[in-house]
């Protein structure tokens, strides 16, 4: 009997070479393609073929790019009948630039998630096969301004994995922690404007038509958040409608910001009026059967912000401050009835690095909230704040670098690290190993995910050709 186990691996060995291969031949084939038009082949026809050829891929394609990115994780303990012991996710991204005209340029790409499963060492189960469009848009550069349409990642802020400022747009929570924020981001459809006035400001706005939630954990999975893992234990899976919100212009997401460069730094404000990214639970009775339900709401709330970023000497700093109005929590207190409360929150962000002469890096965020409304029932305190740090430093000519990061809570008995190696087996190879450790109290935001403590293990080839 064929191990279900190593076939799974050459199954997925077989697809990241059969792509990687595929997309290198199409490189090859096409410089070869130039080099006869420039007269390295003498058939007539040859020089023909290639003259199209490397007409289309000099000036239609500018350059092909992506990667390739295999993640394994190993649970210390399974904790669910629904959770997965061992999981294995896999994505391949393509990604070609295209020249349209001489002020418009174009970029297209597709992402293909391969997601198995397993409850036991020899019996996997496919959780998602997902083949969707990446960022697919279209890029209008003007002397006095940019516009960007279509399918594209936003990211706000000037904080290293924390961005209290960027809320307003997804991110792939499924693995959680697991994926640093570059990797979290998703692409939503937007008009994205960026006007110069002068040289040293500009203004940015951004019109998303159709809100897109962060991408979460489903029942049972490592990563489902508490709010949602509650609500099942107390009603039932059934009570939960978690239908997204309506393609309407009424749920449509704006933002601005004015950017400054001065002498010491670079400063911007900004406001938006967006959907809360994750989701609330409005518990309601069923006025029939009487059952509990509890409703998914992405409450619409209004945030204003700031952040700078600046060097003293070989220092840095930078920092984020943002008010948002009327954002939703969920309480305990049976007094209101839903089990959602409204209050304003103040979050403040301050960050420092330095790399010392030893090539050490340290890299330390300050994360600060303020409830100045905190109601009875919330699982928060009127003042919460956190302690975020990343270090690490590179061996045998950066070829390995060991890296720490973490974060440990200063008002809530809270903490998570993750300690990994990672080694530049060739330019564009990587290979990684490491593990991560949860601990906290039950209702804390790093507690209530005591039980993923995890190894992994990680494989990304990127791939890069300009034409």
């Amino acid at each position: 009997m064929i191990n279900k186990k190593l076939l799974l691996f050459a199954q997925i060995a077989v697809y990241c070479f059969s792509s990687v291969l595929y997309a290198e031949s199409i490189l090859e084939n096409s410089e070869t393609q130039i080099l006869a038009n420039e007269g390295t082949v003498d058939s007539l026809s040859q020089n023909q073929h290639s003259n199209s050829v490397g007409s289309f891929f000099g000036n239609f394609i500018q350059s092909i790019d992506g990667f390739i990115d295999s993640r394994q994780y190993f649970d210390y303990e399974r904790d669910s009948l629904q959770e997965g012991t061992y999981e294995l996710r896999n994505y391949l991204r393509l990604n070609a630039d295209l020249n349209l005209f001489d002020f418009a340029t174009a970029r297209i790409g597709v992402n293909q998630e391969l997601d198995y499963i397993s409850n036991q060492i020899d019996d996997f189960e496919s959780e998602d096969t997902i083949f969707r469009p990446w960022e697919m848009y279209v890029d209008i550069e003007r002397e006095k301004f940019d516009l960007r349409l279509g399918r594209q990642v936003i990211r706000w802020g000037k904080g290293d994995q924390v961005n209290p400022i960027d809320n307003f747009t997804p991110e792939d929570f499924r693995e959680f922690f697991n994926l640093d924020r570059q990797d979290r981001k998703h692409p939503v459809t937007a008009a994205y404007l960026k006007y110069f006035p002068a040289d040293t400001y500009s203004l940015e706005t951004v019109w998303i038509p159709y809100f897109r939630e962060n991408l979460l954990a489903g029942t049972g999975r490592d990563w489902e958040l508490a709010n949602r893992r509650l609500i099942r234990q107390n009603f039932g899976d059934a009570s939960l409608e978690e239908d997204s919100l309506s393609d309407s212009l009424s749920n449509s997401v704006y933002a601005a910001r004015l950017l400054r460069e001065l002498d010491w730094g670079d400063f911007s404000v900004s406001y938006s009026s967006h959907r809360d990214q994750f989701p609330t639970y409005v518990v309601s009775q069923d006025p029939t059967t009487g059952e509990a339900r509890a409703r998914a709401d992405w409450k619409r709330q209004h945030s204003i912000g700031s952040d700078f970023e600046t060097n003293i000497g070989a220092v840095g700093f930078r920092g984020e401050f943002v008010y948002t109005l009327d954002k939703a929590f969920a309480t305990s207190d049976q007094t209101d009835g839903d089990f959602v409360v409204n209050s304003d929150l103040f979050q403040n962000l301050l960050g420092i690095d330095y790399t010392f002469n030893s090539g050490l890096y340290m890299n330390l965020q300050l994360l600060q909230g303020y409830l100045p409304d905190r109601q009875a029932g919330m699982n928060l305190d009127s003042y919460e704040s956190a302690l975020f740090a990343r270090v690490s430093k590179d061996y045998y000519g950066e070829k390995l670098k060991l890296q720490l990061t973490g974060s440990v809570g200063l008002t809530q008995s809270n903490f998570y690290y993750k300690a990994e190696a990672i080694y530049k087996a060739l330019e564009d190879l990587k290979l990684s190993a490491g593990w991560f450790q949860f601990g906290g109290e039950e209702d804390s935001f790093f507690g209530q995910f005591d039980a993923n403590d995890q190894f992994f293990f990680r494989t990304r080839y990127d791939f890069s050709r300009g034409f």
